[in-house]
C-alpha cells in the first residue's frame, strides 16, 4: 500500500477498552515495541557514524590548514 514491505509494519492493540490483558495479545504489542527499538538504535548508529565521519574530515581540513598557515609564516 505504501511500499513497505510485510516485515516493516508493526500491529498494535489499543488497550483503552481492556479490562484484562490477553497474553498472547500482549505479546505482539511487546514484540512490536522491541522492533521499533531496533530500529530506532540502528537509526541512532547510522547518524552517529555520519557525525564522526564528518568530524574526522572537519579535523583533517582543520590540522592541514594550520600546517599551511605556520609555513605561510616562514
Amino acid at each position: 500500500m505504501f511500499g513497505l514491505t510485510r516485515n516493516h509494519v508493526l500491529t498494535v492493540k489499543n488497550y483503552e477498552n481492556e479490562i484484562e490483558l490477553d497474553d498472547n495479545i500482549s505479546i505482539l504489542a511487546l514484540l512490536a515495541l522491541r522492533q521499533i527499538l531496533y530500529f530506532s538504535e540502528d537509526y541512532i548508529k547510522v547518524l552517529q557514524d555520519k557525525l564522526n565521519s564528518c568530524n574526522t574530515s572537519n579535523e583533517k581540513t582543520n590540522k592541514r590548514e594550520s600546517l599551511e598557515k605556520g609555513s605561510d609564516q616562514e
